[in-house]
Protein backbone atom coordinates (compact mmCIF):
# COMPACT_ATOMS: atom_id res chain seq x y z
CA UNK A 1 0.00 0.00 0.00
CA UNK A 2 1.34 3.49 -1.00
CA UNK A 3 0.73 6.14 1.80
CA UNK A 4 0.25 9.75 0.53
CA UNK A 5 1.33 12.64 2.36
CA UNK A 6 -1.97 14.62 2.05
CA UNK A 7 -1.66 16.68 4.89
CA UNK A 8 1.45 18.34 3.66
CA UNK A 9 -0.79 20.65 2.04
CA UNK A 10 -0.50 25.11 2.23
CA UNK A 11 -3.72 25.63 3.14
CA UNK A 12 -4.52 24.20 6.18
CA UNK A 13 -5.25 27.03 8.82
CA UNK A 14 -6.66 24.55 11.64
CA UNK A 15 -4.07 23.36 14.22
CA UNK A 16 -4.31 20.64 16.57
CA UNK A 17 -5.80 21.97 20.26
CA UNK A 18 -5.88 18.80 22.25
CA UNK A 19 -7.04 15.33 23.17
CA UNK A 20 -10.71 14.87 24.49
CA UNK A 21 -9.81 14.01 27.86
CA UNK A 22 -7.49 16.67 28.94
CA UNK A 23 -9.89 20.17 27.52
CA UNK A 24 -12.61 18.38 29.16
CA UNK A 25 -11.01 18.69 32.65
CA UNK A 26 -12.76 22.07 33.60
CA UNK A 27 -16.84 22.64 32.97
CA UNK A 28 -16.11 25.27 29.90
CA UNK A 29 -14.59 22.58 28.15
CA UNK A 30 -16.60 20.04 28.96
CA UNK A 31 -19.83 22.05 28.05
CA UNK A 32 -17.64 22.90 24.41
CA UNK A 33 -17.15 18.91 24.15
CA UNK A 34 -21.04 18.27 24.96
CA UNK A 35 -21.96 20.45 21.98
CA UNK A 36 -18.95 19.72 19.65
CA UNK A 37 -20.36 15.87 20.00
CA UNK A 38 -24.04 17.11 19.55
CA UNK A 39 -23.82 19.10 16.01
CA UNK A 40 -20.81 17.03 14.54
CA UNK A 41 -20.67 16.33 10.98
CA UNK A 42 -18.85 13.46 9.19
CA UNK A 43 -16.61 14.54 6.71
CA UNK A 44 -14.27 12.22 4.42
CA UNK A 45 -10.05 12.16 5.30
CA UNK A 46 -9.34 14.47 1.93
CA UNK A 47 -11.77 16.99 3.57
CA UNK A 48 -9.90 16.78 7.30
CA UNK A 49 -6.91 17.10 5.55
CA UNK A 50 -7.36 20.26 3.34
CA UNK A 51 -7.82 21.69 6.49
CA UNK A 52 -6.16 20.60 9.33
CA UNK A 53 -2.13 20.40 10.18
CA UNK A 54 -2.08 17.16 11.61
CA UNK A 55 1.59 17.20 11.53
CA UNK A 56 1.48 18.44 14.84
CA UNK A 57 -0.37 15.66 15.99
CA UNK A 58 1.43 12.76 14.35
CA UNK A 59 4.72 11.30 15.35
CA UNK A 60 7.64 12.39 12.60
CA UNK A 61 6.73 10.08 9.11
CA UNK A 62 3.55 8.83 10.97
CA UNK A 63 0.91 8.28 8.69
CA UNK A 64 -2.72 9.26 8.99
CA UNK A 65 -3.69 5.63 8.37
CA UNK A 66 -1.42 4.37 10.74
CA UNK A 67 -2.24 6.73 13.19
CA UNK A 68 -6.28 5.38 12.69
CA UNK A 69 -5.50 2.08 11.29
CA UNK A 70 -6.30 -0.30 14.58
CA UNK A 71 -9.98 1.36 14.92
CA UNK A 72 -12.15 0.06 12.26
CA UNK A 73 -15.04 2.71 13.76
CA UNK A 74 -12.23 5.89 13.39
CA UNK A 75 -14.20 9.03 11.19
CA UNK A 76 -13.34 12.39 10.76
CA UNK A 77 -15.83 15.40 11.44
CA UNK A 78 -16.53 18.94 11.24
CA UNK A 79 -18.34 20.75 14.59
CA UNK A 80 -18.22 24.13 16.25
CA UNK A 81 -15.89 24.40 19.79
CA UNK A 82 -17.98 27.23 21.76
CA UNK A 83 -18.40 30.00 19.05
CA UNK A 84 -15.81 28.67 16.78
CA UNK A 85 -16.11 26.22 13.68
CA UNK A 86 -13.28 22.85 14.53
CA UNK A 87 -12.68 19.57 12.93
CA UNK A 88 -11.67 16.46 14.83
CA UNK A 89 -10.39 12.68 14.57
CA UNK A 90 -12.74 10.12 16.27
CA UNK A 91 -10.15 7.01 17.00
CA UNK A 92 -9.72 4.57 19.48
CA UNK A 93 -12.05 6.29 22.01
CA UNK A 94 -10.97 9.32 21.81
CA UNK A 95 -11.46 12.82 19.83
CA UNK A 96 -8.33 14.67 18.25
CA UNK A 97 -9.18 18.13 18.29
CA UNK A 98 -8.06 21.10 16.00
CA UNK A 99 -9.45 24.76 15.80
CA UNK A 100 -8.35 27.53 13.87
CA UNK A 101 -4.76 29.29 13.91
Amino acid sequence: MTTVNWYRRSSREFSYFGQCDRVRSDTVGEDNWQKMMANHRKISMDEFLSHCRIEELLEEDEPLEEFISADPESYFAKSIWGDQECYYIMTHGFEFIFLRS
